[in-house]
């Protein structure tokens, strides 16, 4: 137990699910925030577009399998043409995910502490292949996009393509959210910490 005179645990944590775990509970509150920040900085879609659900630590290849809404795991990465680059996505949880009124999947890989490496990018454009190679899942496109530090520059050009260009910084988050700033701004700031 943290005693009064010690630092809380929001001051102590460098880990990205504490605070996309925050996020994912202010986008169910009022995702419109969230999704007009998403299209300032790139996601192309629609005015009248709106996030229809979200989903935290989104295990969706075994979950919508296991619901008949994805193919198994084998299935799908033949489907891909992926044998040869991919070992399992059965356990692969992404950060934060949000289905869209136009049938749109966007797949949000968090970082604070860090940055992206290039082996998690690479499982990424591979899960968005697998996706959209899918006969059951229904959508009309699999979007990535990059959630970091603002005091993280991604210069990797892998990268920014990976995040079909749409990449935002927890500073902006905090921009939008302002119940829960500080946090988004700590988020921010533990960058190489």
């Amino acid at each position: 137990m943290i005693q009064q005179d010690k630092p809380q645990w929001a001051e102590i944590t460098r880990e990205e699910r504490y605070f996309t775990s925050f996020l994912f509970h202010d986008i169910r509150k009022n995702p419109l925030p969230f999704l007009q920040l998403l299209r300032a900085k790139g996601l192309k879609c629609e005015d009248d577009v709106t996030v229809v659900d979200v989903g935290y630590e989104v295990c969706l290849f075994r979950d919508m399998a296991k619901e008949k809404l994805l193919e198994k795991e084998k299935n799908i990465i033949e489907l891909a043409g992926l044998q040869n680059d991919v070992k399992s996505f059965r356990k692969l949880t992404f950060d934060l995910v949000l289905w869209l009124s136009n049938q749109t999947t966007v797949i949000i890989e968090a970082k604070a502490q860090q940055g992206f490496k290039n082996d998690q990018i690479d499982m990424l454009k591979h899960a968005k292949t697998a996706i959209s190679c899918s006969k059951m899942y229904q959508t009309k496109g699999i979007l990535l996009a990059g959630l970091k530090s603002g005091r993280y520059s991604v210069i990797d050009r892998n990268v920014i393509e990976a995040f079909d260009d749409v990449i935002i910084d927890w500073r902006q988050v905090a921009e939008v959210y302002l119940e829960n700033a500080l946090i988004y701004q700590r988020a921010d700031d533990i960058y190489g910490k």
